[in-house]
């Protein structure tokens, strides 16, 4: 995982920015599986893929699956949130936003 006090932004294949859900977690001072289980849903519950999927929406222009290399180098799943995604589940992230 990227050590950093900034947030990560990353470009994709289709120049869309995005932040991965292990940097949303920190900036929502929570767990990244919470964030996982947000956007995946757990047992018992829906996740908003699923909400997504079930209005037509397209998944991936909110959330784009991938993984990163923990430090022990370890692959995990993640996504890259896209600014549609953020402001989906966290409107007040501050998302894109300058310090």
């Amino acid at each position: 995982m990227e050590n950093s006090n900034q947030p990560l932004y990353r470009e994709t294949e289709k120049t869309i920015k995005t932040i991965p859900s292990y940097e949303v977690a920190k900036m929502m001072e929570r767990p990244h599986w919470k964030v996982l289980n947000m956007i995946e849903g757990k047992a018992g519950e829906i996740g908003i893929a699923k909400v997504l999927i079930d209005h037509s929406f397209v998944v991936n222009e909110y959330f784009i699956e991938s993984e990163y290399k923990a430090s022990n180098g370890k692959s995990n799943k993640c996504y890259e949130c896209t600014k549609m995604g953020c402001e989906m589940r966290y409107p007040k992230t501050g998302y894109g936003e300058s310090t």
